[in-house]
Protein backbone atom coordinates (compact mmCIF):
# COMPACT_ATOMS: atom_id res chain seq x y z
CA UNK A 1 0.00 0.00 0.00
CA UNK A 2 1.33 3.34 -1.07
CA UNK A 3 1.97 5.76 1.73
CA UNK A 4 -0.25 8.81 1.71
CA UNK A 5 1.68 12.04 1.45
CA UNK A 6 0.04 14.07 4.18
CA UNK A 7 1.62 17.27 2.95
CA UNK A 8 0.12 16.83 -0.55
CA UNK A 9 -3.22 15.75 0.90
CA UNK A 10 -3.36 18.82 3.10
CA UNK A 11 -2.45 21.00 0.14
CA UNK A 12 -5.18 19.39 -2.02
CA UNK A 13 -7.80 19.80 0.70
CA UNK A 14 -6.86 23.44 1.17
CA UNK A 15 -7.14 24.09 -2.58
CA UNK A 16 -10.52 22.35 -2.71
CA UNK A 17 -11.82 24.38 0.24
CA UNK A 18 -10.64 27.63 -1.37
CA UNK A 19 -12.28 26.74 -4.71
CA UNK A 20 -15.57 25.72 -3.04
CA UNK A 21 -15.49 28.85 -0.89
CA UNK A 22 -14.91 31.02 -3.98
CA UNK A 23 -17.85 29.34 -5.76
CA UNK A 24 -20.09 29.91 -2.74
CA UNK A 25 -19.07 33.59 -2.59
CA UNK A 26 -19.87 34.06 -6.30
CA UNK A 27 -23.27 32.38 -5.87
CA UNK A 28 -24.07 34.49 -2.83
CA UNK A 29 -23.10 37.66 -4.69
CA UNK A 30 -25.40 36.73 -7.58
CA UNK A 31 -28.28 35.95 -5.22
CA UNK A 32 -27.67 39.22 -3.36
CA UNK A 33 -27.72 41.24 -6.58
CA UNK A 34 -31.00 39.61 -7.68
CA UNK A 35 -32.59 40.26 -4.28
CA UNK A 36 -31.32 43.83 -4.25
CA UNK A 37 -32.83 44.48 -7.69
CA UNK A 38 -36.16 43.05 -6.51
CA UNK A 39 -36.38 44.64 -3.07
CA UNK A 40 -34.42 47.84 -3.57
CA UNK A 41 -35.39 49.48 -6.90
CA UNK A 42 -32.77 52.20 -6.51
CA UNK A 43 -30.15 49.50 -6.76
CA UNK A 44 -30.99 48.87 -10.41
CA UNK A 45 -28.59 50.40 -12.86
CA UNK A 46 -30.07 52.22 -15.84
CA UNK A 47 -27.47 53.30 -18.38
CA UNK A 48 -29.95 54.89 -20.81
CA UNK A 49 -29.47 58.61 -21.35
CA UNK A 50 -32.81 59.62 -19.77
CA UNK A 51 -32.98 56.86 -17.13
CA UNK A 52 -35.94 55.34 -18.98
CA UNK A 53 -36.56 52.52 -16.51
CA UNK A 54 -35.94 54.54 -13.33
CA UNK A 55 -38.99 56.14 -11.76
CA UNK A 56 -38.59 59.80 -10.86
CA UNK A 57 -39.23 61.88 -7.76
CA UNK A 58 -42.67 62.95 -9.05
CA UNK A 59 -43.79 59.32 -9.15
CA UNK A 60 -42.30 58.60 -5.73
CA UNK A 61 -44.33 61.50 -4.27
CA UNK A 62 -47.52 60.03 -5.73
CA UNK A 63 -46.70 56.60 -4.30
CA UNK A 64 -46.02 58.08 -0.86
CA UNK A 65 -49.44 59.77 -0.93
CA UNK A 66 -50.97 56.46 -1.99
CA UNK A 67 -49.44 54.70 1.02
CA UNK A 68 -50.87 57.37 3.31
CA UNK A 69 -54.40 56.57 2.11
CA UNK A 70 -56.68 53.54 2.24
CA UNK A 71 -56.89 52.76 -1.48
CA UNK A 72 -54.96 49.76 -2.76
CA UNK A 73 -54.06 49.48 -6.44
CA UNK A 74 -53.44 46.44 -8.60
CA UNK A 75 -51.22 46.64 -11.68
CA UNK A 76 -51.53 43.86 -14.25
CA UNK A 77 -49.23 43.33 -17.20
CA UNK A 78 -51.45 41.68 -19.82
CA UNK A 79 -49.24 39.09 -21.44
CA UNK A 80 -50.30 37.84 -24.84
CA UNK A 81 -48.57 35.43 -27.16
CA UNK A 82 -45.25 37.27 -26.96
CA UNK A 83 -42.81 37.38 -24.07
CA UNK A 84 -43.29 40.22 -21.60
CA UNK A 85 -41.47 43.45 -22.46
CA UNK A 86 -38.63 43.51 -19.93
CA UNK A 87 -38.34 47.30 -20.06
CA UNK A 88 -42.03 47.68 -19.21
CA UNK A 89 -41.99 45.10 -16.43
CA UNK A 90 -38.81 46.61 -15.00
CA UNK A 91 -40.61 49.94 -14.56
CA UNK A 92 -43.70 48.36 -13.01
CA UNK A 93 -41.63 46.34 -10.54
CA UNK A 94 -40.32 49.58 -9.07
CA UNK A 95 -43.87 50.77 -8.35
CA UNK A 96 -44.58 47.49 -6.59
CA UNK A 97 -41.39 47.78 -4.55
CA UNK A 98 -41.85 51.42 -3.52
CA UNK A 99 -45.48 51.19 -2.42
CA UNK A 100 -47.02 48.75 0.05
CA UNK A 101 -50.45 49.61 -1.40
CA UNK A 102 -49.55 48.31 -4.87
CA UNK A 103 -49.53 44.72 -6.04
CA UNK A 104 -48.20 43.69 -9.45
CA UNK A 105 -48.93 40.58 -11.47
CA UNK A 106 -48.32 39.31 -14.99
CA UNK A 107 -51.57 37.88 -16.38
CA UNK A 108 -51.87 35.61 -19.43
CA UNK A 109 -55.30 36.93 -20.27
CA UNK A 110 -55.88 34.62 -23.25
CA UNK A 111 -56.25 31.71 -20.86
CA UNK A 112 -58.48 33.71 -18.51
CA UNK A 113 -61.10 35.67 -20.52
CA UNK A 114 -63.24 36.23 -17.44
CA UNK A 115 -60.45 38.36 -16.00
CA UNK A 116 -60.88 41.10 -18.63
CA UNK A 117 -64.67 41.05 -18.32
CA UNK A 118 -64.44 41.72 -14.60
CA UNK A 119 -62.82 45.07 -15.43
CA UNK A 120 -65.24 45.99 -18.20
CA UNK A 121 -62.94 44.95 -21.05
CA UNK A 122 -64.29 42.72 -23.79
CA UNK A 123 -62.81 39.24 -23.85
CA UNK A 124 -62.09 39.64 -27.56
CA UNK A 125 -59.98 42.77 -27.02
CA UNK A 126 -56.41 42.71 -28.29
CA UNK A 127 -54.48 44.10 -25.34
CA UNK A 128 -51.21 42.20 -25.72
CA UNK A 129 -48.51 43.98 -23.76
CA UNK A 130 -50.94 46.49 -22.26
CA UNK A 131 -51.04 47.44 -18.59
CA UNK A 132 -54.21 47.48 -16.53
CA UNK A 133 -54.30 49.70 -13.44
CA UNK A 134 -57.27 49.16 -11.13
CA UNK A 135 -58.47 49.90 -7.63
CA UNK A 136 -58.42 46.74 -5.53
CA UNK A 137 -62.23 46.88 -5.20
CA UNK A 138 -62.52 47.15 -9.02
CA UNK A 139 -64.49 50.39 -8.72
CA UNK A 140 -62.12 52.16 -11.13
CA UNK A 141 -59.78 50.90 -13.79
CA UNK A 142 -57.56 52.43 -16.44
CA UNK A 143 -56.08 50.52 -19.39
CA UNK A 144 -52.75 51.67 -20.79
CA UNK A 145 -52.48 50.32 -24.31
CA UNK A 146 -49.10 49.05 -25.45
CA UNK A 147 -49.26 51.34 -28.48
CA UNK A 148 -49.56 54.41 -26.22
CA UNK A 149 -46.43 53.63 -24.21
CA UNK A 150 -44.14 54.90 -26.93
CA UNK A 151 -44.70 57.79 -29.32
CA UNK A 152 -42.72 59.26 -32.16
CA UNK A 153 -42.25 62.88 -31.30
CA UNK A 154 -40.09 65.53 -32.97
CA UNK A 155 -38.11 62.83 -34.70
CA UNK A 156 -37.41 60.90 -31.49
CA UNK A 157 -38.95 58.05 -29.54
CA UNK A 158 -40.69 59.12 -26.33
CA UNK A 159 -41.27 56.50 -23.62
CA UNK A 160 -44.57 57.46 -21.97
CA UNK A 161 -45.05 54.54 -19.57
CA UNK A 162 -44.10 56.25 -16.30
CA UNK A 163 -46.20 59.29 -17.18
CA UNK A 164 -49.24 57.15 -18.06
CA UNK A 165 -48.81 54.72 -15.18
CA UNK A 166 -48.40 57.34 -12.47
CA UNK A 167 -51.40 59.31 -13.68
CA UNK A 168 -53.47 56.13 -13.96
CA UNK A 169 -52.71 55.41 -10.30
CA UNK A 170 -53.85 58.95 -9.49
CA UNK A 171 -57.10 58.36 -11.37
CA UNK A 172 -58.06 55.04 -9.82
CA UNK A 173 -57.09 56.11 -6.29
CA UNK A 174 -58.90 59.48 -6.31
CA UNK A 175 -62.28 60.06 -4.73
CA UNK A 176 -63.55 62.61 -7.25
CA UNK A 177 -63.07 63.12 -10.95
CA UNK A 178 -63.85 66.30 -12.86
CA UNK A 179 -65.45 65.93 -16.28
CA UNK A 180 -64.80 67.92 -19.45
CA UNK A 181 -66.99 67.80 -22.54
CA UNK A 182 -65.55 68.86 -25.94
CA UNK A 183 -68.10 70.04 -28.47
CA UNK A 184 -68.11 68.41 -31.90
CA UNK A 185 -69.72 69.03 -35.26
CA UNK A 186 -68.04 72.34 -36.14
CA UNK A 187 -64.58 71.21 -37.23
CA UNK A 188 -63.22 71.58 -33.71
CA UNK A 189 -59.56 70.65 -33.44
CA UNK A 190 -59.93 68.13 -30.61
CA UNK A 191 -60.06 64.62 -31.96
CA UNK A 192 -58.94 65.68 -35.41
CA UNK A 193 -56.12 63.60 -36.92
CA UNK A 194 -53.96 65.09 -39.64
CA UNK A 195 -50.71 64.38 -41.43
CA UNK A 196 -47.63 66.57 -41.18
CA UNK A 197 -45.14 67.40 -43.92
CA UNK A 198 -43.26 64.17 -43.21
CA UNK A 199 -46.34 62.05 -43.70
CA UNK A 200 -46.65 61.23 -40.00
CA UNK A 201 -50.05 61.25 -38.34
CA UNK A 202 -50.34 63.95 -35.70
CA UNK A 203 -53.20 65.08 -33.52
CA UNK A 204 -52.71 68.22 -31.51
CA UNK A 205 -56.21 67.92 -30.14
CA UNK A 206 -55.56 64.44 -28.82
CA UNK A 207 -52.42 65.75 -27.14
CA UNK A 208 -54.67 67.96 -25.00
CA UNK A 209 -57.10 65.10 -24.38
CA UNK A 210 -54.25 62.86 -23.20
CA UNK A 211 -52.96 65.66 -20.97
CA UNK A 212 -56.37 66.16 -19.31
CA UNK A 213 -56.90 62.45 -18.78
CA UNK A 214 -53.46 62.29 -17.25
CA UNK A 215 -54.59 64.93 -14.76
CA UNK A 216 -57.48 62.74 -13.59
CA UNK A 217 -60.05 64.61 -15.67
CA UNK A 218 -62.74 62.63 -17.46
CA UNK A 219 -62.95 63.63 -21.14
CA UNK A 220 -66.02 63.26 -23.34
CA UNK A 221 -67.28 64.57 -26.67
CA UNK A 222 -70.79 65.82 -27.31
CA UNK A 223 -72.68 67.28 -30.23
CA UNK A 224 -74.80 69.99 -28.60
CA UNK A 225 -77.06 70.10 -31.67
CA UNK A 226 -78.63 66.89 -30.34
CA UNK A 227 -79.95 68.58 -27.23
CA UNK A 228 -79.08 70.16 -23.93
CA UNK A 229 -75.70 69.47 -22.37
CA UNK A 230 -76.04 66.47 -20.02
CA UNK A 231 -75.88 66.89 -16.26
CA UNK A 232 -72.65 66.01 -14.53
CA UNK A 233 -70.43 67.87 -17.01
CA UNK A 234 -68.20 70.27 -15.08
CA UNK A 235 -66.81 72.10 -18.10
CA UNK A 236 -67.62 72.47 -21.81
CA UNK A 237 -64.68 73.25 -24.10
CA UNK A 238 -65.15 74.70 -27.59
CA UNK A 239 -61.75 74.41 -29.21
CA UNK A 240 -61.13 76.33 -32.42
CA UNK A 241 -64.31 75.63 -34.41
CA UNK A 242 -64.19 76.22 -38.17
CA UNK A 243 -67.95 76.55 -38.74
CA UNK A 244 -70.51 78.56 -36.82
CA UNK A 245 -72.96 77.33 -34.21
CA UNK A 246 -76.70 77.32 -34.89
CA UNK A 247 -78.97 79.44 -32.76
CA UNK A 248 -80.35 76.28 -31.14
CA UNK A 249 -76.82 75.29 -30.14
CA UNK A 250 -76.18 78.76 -28.75
CA UNK A 251 -79.38 78.42 -26.71
CA UNK A 252 -78.23 75.06 -25.33
CA UNK A 253 -74.91 76.64 -24.39
CA UNK A 254 -76.62 79.56 -22.69
CA UNK A 255 -78.95 77.23 -20.76
CA UNK A 256 -75.93 75.31 -19.51
CA UNK A 257 -74.18 78.49 -18.34
CA UNK A 258 -77.36 79.87 -16.79
CA UNK A 259 -77.59 76.74 -14.64
CA UNK A 260 -74.10 77.36 -13.24
CA UNK A 261 -72.01 75.68 -15.91
CA UNK A 262 -68.48 76.55 -17.01
CA UNK A 263 -67.35 77.05 -20.61
CA UNK A 264 -64.03 77.54 -22.41
CA UNK A 265 -64.11 79.06 -25.89
CA UNK A 266 -60.90 79.13 -27.90
CA UNK A 267 -61.24 81.00 -31.18
CA UNK A 268 -59.25 80.42 -34.33
CA UNK A 269 -57.50 83.06 -36.42
CA UNK A 270 -58.98 84.06 -39.76
CA UNK A 271 -62.29 82.33 -38.95
CA UNK A 272 -65.22 84.62 -38.20
CA UNK A 273 -68.20 82.96 -36.51
CA UNK A 274 -71.02 85.53 -36.31
CA UNK A 275 -73.39 83.65 -34.01
CA UNK A 276 -70.79 82.30 -31.57
CA UNK A 277 -68.89 85.60 -31.46
CA UNK A 278 -72.20 87.43 -31.14
CA UNK A 279 -72.97 85.36 -28.05
CA UNK A 280 -69.55 86.25 -26.61
CA UNK A 281 -70.45 89.91 -27.06
CA UNK A 282 -73.38 89.39 -24.65
CA UNK A 283 -70.68 88.64 -22.10
CA UNK A 284 -68.72 91.73 -23.14
CA UNK A 285 -66.05 89.98 -25.23
CA UNK A 286 -65.32 91.30 -28.73
CA UNK A 287 -63.06 89.15 -30.91
CA UNK A 288 -61.28 91.39 -33.38
CA UNK A 289 -60.67 90.13 -36.91
CA UNK A 290 -56.91 90.49 -36.87
CA UNK A 291 -53.63 88.69 -36.18
CA UNK A 292 -51.32 89.80 -33.40
CA UNK A 293 -47.64 89.89 -34.29
CA UNK A 294 -44.99 90.35 -31.63
CA UNK A 295 -42.20 92.88 -32.14
CA UNK A 296 -40.47 92.65 -28.77
CA UNK A 297 -37.17 90.74 -29.27
CA UNK A 298 -37.51 89.20 -25.79
CA UNK A 299 -40.95 87.84 -26.60
CA UNK A 300 -40.57 86.76 -30.21
CA UNK A 301 -40.16 83.06 -30.91
CA UNK A 302 -39.72 83.31 -34.67
CA UNK A 303 -38.40 86.06 -36.89
CA UNK A 304 -41.90 87.24 -37.85
CA UNK A 305 -43.24 87.32 -34.31
CA UNK A 306 -46.19 85.08 -35.20
CA UNK A 307 -45.00 82.62 -32.56
CA UNK A 308 -44.31 84.44 -29.32
CA UNK A 309 -44.36 84.29 -25.54
CA UNK A 310 -47.53 85.76 -24.08
CA UNK A 311 -47.29 88.18 -21.17
CA UNK A 312 -49.01 87.10 -17.94
CA UNK A 313 -51.17 89.61 -16.09
CA UNK A 314 -51.47 90.05 -12.32
CA UNK A 315 -54.55 87.79 -12.26
CA UNK A 316 -54.41 85.16 -9.54
CA UNK A 317 -55.22 82.59 -12.21
CA UNK A 318 -51.91 83.04 -14.01
CA UNK A 319 -49.52 84.94 -11.74
CA UNK A 320 -48.19 81.72 -10.20
CA UNK A 321 -47.18 80.23 -13.56
CA UNK A 322 -43.39 79.91 -13.65
CA UNK A 323 -42.81 79.06 -17.31
CA UNK A 324 -43.54 81.22 -20.34
CA UNK A 325 -46.78 80.60 -22.23
CA UNK A 326 -46.25 80.22 -25.96
CA UNK A 327 -48.91 81.52 -28.36
CA UNK A 328 -49.29 81.80 -32.11
CA UNK A 329 -51.75 83.08 -34.74
CA UNK A 330 -53.62 84.97 -32.04
CA UNK A 331 -56.47 87.44 -32.42
CA UNK A 332 -56.86 90.38 -30.09
CA UNK A 333 -59.75 90.50 -27.62
CA UNK A 334 -61.55 93.51 -26.18
CA UNK A 335 -63.74 93.50 -23.07
CA UNK A 336 -66.61 95.95 -22.77
CA UNK A 337 -68.34 95.38 -19.39
CA UNK A 338 -71.94 94.21 -19.67
CA UNK A 339 -74.27 94.37 -16.68
CA UNK A 340 -72.78 92.76 -13.59
CA UNK A 341 -70.44 90.44 -15.49
CA UNK A 342 -66.87 90.64 -14.19
CA UNK A 343 -63.90 90.06 -16.47
CA UNK A 344 -60.13 90.07 -16.15
CA UNK A 345 -57.42 89.66 -18.75
CA UNK A 346 -55.16 86.64 -18.27
CA UNK A 347 -52.66 86.91 -21.11
CA UNK A 348 -51.56 89.78 -23.32
CA UNK A 349 -48.92 90.57 -25.90
CA UNK A 350 -46.04 92.86 -25.02
CA UNK A 351 -46.48 96.61 -25.42
CA UNK A 352 -44.43 96.42 -28.64
CA UNK A 353 -46.81 94.13 -30.54
CA UNK A 354 -48.80 94.87 -33.69
CA UNK A 355 -52.43 94.20 -34.54
CA UNK A 356 -52.77 93.41 -38.26
CA UNK A 357 -56.43 93.64 -39.39
CA UNK A 358 -57.64 91.07 -41.89
CA UNK A 359 -59.54 92.30 -44.91
CA UNK A 360 -61.12 90.56 -47.86
CA UNK A 361 -57.76 90.33 -49.65
CA UNK A 362 -55.53 89.65 -46.64
CA UNK A 363 -53.82 91.97 -44.16
CA UNK A 364 -55.03 95.56 -44.22
CA UNK A 365 -51.60 97.23 -44.14
CA UNK A 366 -53.07 100.74 -43.80
CA UNK A 367 -54.68 100.02 -40.43
CA UNK A 368 -51.92 98.17 -38.58
CA UNK A 369 -51.82 99.26 -34.94
CA UNK A 370 -49.05 99.05 -32.37
CA UNK A 371 -49.59 98.42 -28.67
CA UNK A 372 -50.48 95.77 -26.11
CA UNK A 373 -53.33 93.41 -26.98
CA UNK A 374 -55.35 91.03 -24.83
CA UNK A 375 -55.32 87.33 -25.74
CA UNK A 376 -57.25 85.59 -22.96
CA UNK A 377 -60.04 86.56 -20.56
CA UNK A 378 -61.76 84.98 -17.57
CA UNK A 379 -65.35 86.14 -17.02
CA UNK A 380 -67.80 85.48 -14.23
CA UNK A 381 -71.54 86.08 -14.25
CA UNK A 382 -73.58 86.05 -11.01
CA UNK A 383 -76.64 83.84 -10.92
CA UNK A 384 -79.81 85.00 -9.18
CA UNK A 385 -78.13 88.32 -8.45
CA UNK A 386 -75.40 86.82 -6.24
CA UNK A 387 -71.76 85.90 -6.81
CA UNK A 388 -72.18 82.96 -4.44
CA UNK A 389 -73.29 81.02 -7.52
CA UNK A 390 -71.78 81.99 -10.82
CA UNK A 391 -71.34 80.95 -14.42
CA UNK A 392 -67.75 81.07 -15.64
CA UNK A 393 -66.52 81.67 -19.15
CA UNK A 394 -62.88 81.61 -20.31
CA UNK A 395 -62.12 82.96 -23.78
CA UNK A 396 -58.80 82.65 -25.58
CA UNK A 397 -58.01 84.05 -29.00
CA UNK A 398 -55.82 81.14 -30.10
CA UNK A 399 -55.89 77.41 -29.49
CA UNK A 400 -52.09 77.36 -29.21
CA UNK A 401 -52.34 78.60 -25.62
CA UNK A 402 -53.87 75.19 -24.85
CA UNK A 403 -50.96 73.35 -26.47
CA UNK A 404 -52.77 72.51 -29.73
CA UNK A 405 -52.60 73.99 -33.21
CA UNK A 406 -53.80 73.56 -36.77
CA UNK A 407 -50.58 74.93 -38.18
CA UNK A 408 -48.64 72.40 -40.24
CA UNK A 409 -47.14 74.91 -42.67
CA UNK A 410 -44.26 75.95 -40.45
CA UNK A 411 -41.91 73.80 -38.43
CA UNK A 412 -43.01 75.46 -35.21
CA UNK A 413 -46.16 73.38 -34.69
CA UNK A 414 -44.08 70.79 -32.81
CA UNK A 415 -43.11 73.53 -30.35
CA UNK A 416 -46.78 74.10 -29.53
CA UNK A 417 -47.36 70.37 -28.99
CA UNK A 418 -44.25 70.25 -26.85
CA UNK A 419 -45.65 73.02 -24.64
CA UNK A 420 -47.85 70.52 -22.79
CA UNK A 421 -44.99 68.06 -22.26
CA UNK A 422 -42.14 70.34 -21.27
CA UNK A 423 -42.35 72.04 -17.87
CA UNK A 424 -40.07 74.80 -19.19
CA UNK A 425 -43.16 76.16 -20.95
CA UNK A 426 -46.07 77.60 -18.98
CA UNK A 427 -48.87 76.25 -21.17
CA UNK A 428 -49.48 73.15 -19.06
CA UNK A 429 -49.76 75.29 -15.93
CA UNK A 430 -52.10 77.66 -17.75
CA UNK A 431 -54.40 74.74 -18.58
CA UNK A 432 -54.34 73.49 -14.99
CA UNK A 433 -54.90 76.95 -13.46
CA UNK A 434 -57.64 77.92 -15.90
CA UNK A 435 -59.53 74.69 -15.34
CA UNK A 436 -59.05 74.88 -11.57
CA UNK A 437 -60.63 78.34 -11.72
CA UNK A 438 -63.52 77.04 -13.79
CA UNK A 439 -64.08 74.03 -11.55
CA UNK A 440 -63.79 76.13 -8.42
CA UNK A 441 -61.44 73.48 -7.04
CA UNK A 442 -57.70 73.03 -7.38
CA UNK A 443 -56.54 70.25 -9.64
CA UNK A 444 -53.76 68.32 -7.97
CA UNK A 445 -51.48 68.21 -10.97
CA UNK A 446 -49.29 65.16 -11.48
CA UNK A 447 -46.45 66.17 -13.75
CA UNK A 448 -44.23 63.30 -14.80
CA UNK A 449 -41.67 64.21 -17.47
CA UNK A 450 -41.69 61.98 -20.52
CA UNK A 451 -38.42 60.29 -21.40
CA UNK A 452 -36.74 59.89 -24.74
CA UNK A 453 -36.00 56.27 -25.53
CA UNK A 454 -33.12 56.53 -27.93
CA UNK A 455 -29.93 54.62 -28.64
CA UNK A 456 -27.05 56.72 -27.37
CA UNK A 457 -23.34 56.25 -26.87
CA UNK A 458 -21.92 56.24 -23.36
CA UNK A 459 -19.06 58.69 -23.42
CA UNK A 460 -16.33 59.45 -20.92
CA UNK A 461 -13.90 62.27 -20.48
CA UNK A 462 -10.24 61.94 -21.46
CA UNK A 463 -9.31 61.66 -17.79
CA UNK A 464 -11.81 58.85 -17.28
CA UNK A 465 -10.52 57.11 -20.41
CA UNK A 466 -6.90 57.35 -19.14
CA UNK A 467 -7.86 55.94 -15.74
CA UNK A 468 -9.79 53.04 -17.29
CA UNK A 469 -6.94 52.36 -19.69
CA UNK A 470 -4.42 52.16 -16.85
CA UNK A 471 -6.70 50.00 -14.71
CA UNK A 472 -7.40 47.49 -17.47
CA UNK A 473 -4.05 47.63 -19.21
CA UNK A 474 -1.64 47.88 -16.26
CA UNK A 475 -3.08 47.62 -12.74
CA UNK A 476 -5.30 44.57 -13.29
CA UNK A 477 -2.67 42.51 -15.21
CA UNK A 478 -0.03 43.45 -12.62
CA UNK A 479 -2.32 42.35 -9.81
CA UNK A 480 -2.86 39.00 -11.52
CA UNK A 481 0.91 38.56 -12.03
CA UNK A 482 1.69 39.43 -8.41
CA UNK A 483 -1.02 37.07 -7.16
CA UNK A 484 0.42 34.29 -9.33
CA UNK A 485 3.94 35.02 -8.11
CA UNK A 486 2.85 34.84 -4.47
CA UNK A 487 1.09 31.51 -5.03
CA UNK A 488 4.15 30.12 -6.89
CA UNK A 489 6.51 31.26 -4.15
CA UNK A 490 4.42 29.63 -1.42
CA UNK A 491 4.15 26.35 -3.31
CA UNK A 492 7.90 26.36 -4.06
CA UNK A 493 8.72 26.44 -0.36
CA UNK A 494 6.38 23.61 0.61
Amino acid sequence: MKNINLKNLKFSINNTVVVVFAIIIVLLLNITVVLMETKVPNFKVDLTENRVTKIGNETKSVLKRLDEGDVCVDIFYLKGTQDADSQVTSVIEQYDAFSSNIEYEIVSYHSNPVFLNSYGIGSDANVDGSVLVAARDKSKARLINAADMEALYQGGSVFMLENLLTNAIGVVSSEKQMTVCFTTGHGEIVGETKTDENGQATSGGMMLVAFLRGENIGVYQYDISTGKIPEGIDLVMIMSPESDFTQAEIDNLDDYLSSGGNVVVSLSSATVLPRLEGYLETWGIIANNDIVSENDPQSRFDENGVYFYATKTDSSIVNTIAGRVIASYARSLTFNPVGDIEGEALLTSSASAYSMPLGASGIDTENIKAGQFNLAYALEKPLNGSFENTAKLIVTSTESIWGITRDTVTNYDAIVYNALLEKSFGNADFVINALSHAFGEDIQSIYVPVKTRAVSVLTMSQTQANVMSKLLGFVLPLAVILAGAVVWFKRRNR
